[in-house]
């Protein structure tokens, strides 16, 4: 593919470069109306999320952080469709659709969340606070119900959600 027909979008800090024509736009300029204009698709994660090109950290499937140093919307040799691409500060280059906006849940940190509020003998350390803080500044206090049904439904929702991507993971081997 030469370089004529390869678009290329690059957003390095506050400035945005389409390859191809040379264009240099300000962040402002260009970020608005490439949302997400013909032919042009969204940046999305593993997730569907859309990632702003302003994100600087995104994680791979097991919690690692990933710096992210450059994205890059490129046309597949194999399929011939956009796909995005992240760089990361040591060059390593990776496709946004494996990687997550948000840290992903594994049952590590399930766990580790359970054994933590069980250690200090408090439910507060579960929604990340502290047993100092008042109960108005904990996120539990706007769920009905008390803190510790609160605890357990989430260790159960968030329990749900991993069994349900593992049994989606083992349909597709």
């Amino acid at each position: 593919m030469d370089r004529e027909q390869h678009l290329q979008y690059r957003a390095i800090g506050d400035v945005a470069v389409l390859e191809g024509d040379g264009s240099r736009l300000e962040r402002e300029d260009v970020f608005p109306c490439l949302s997400w204009a013909e032919g042009i698709p969204a940046p999305v994660d593993a997730d569907g999320n859309v990632v702003p090109l302003t994100t600087r950290t995104l994680y791979d499937g097991d919690g690692h952080e990933i710096s992210v140093m450059e994205y890059a919307l490129i046309y597949s040799e194999h399929t011939g469709v956009p796909v995005w691409r992240v760089r990361r500060s040591d060059g390593m280059i990776f496709m946004l659709s494996l990687l997550h906006l948000a840290r992903p849940d594994t049952w590590e940190r399930v766990e580790a969340d359970i054994m933590a509020m069980a250690h200090e003998d408090c439910v507060c350390y579960y929604f990340g606070v502290d047993a100092d803080t008042p109960c108005s500044a904990c996120p539990s206090v706007k769920i009905k119900g008390s803190c510790p049904v609160n605890v357990a439904r989430d260790v159960f929702r968030r329990a749900k959600a991993l069994a349900e991507r593992d049994a989606k993971g083992a349909d597709r081997d």
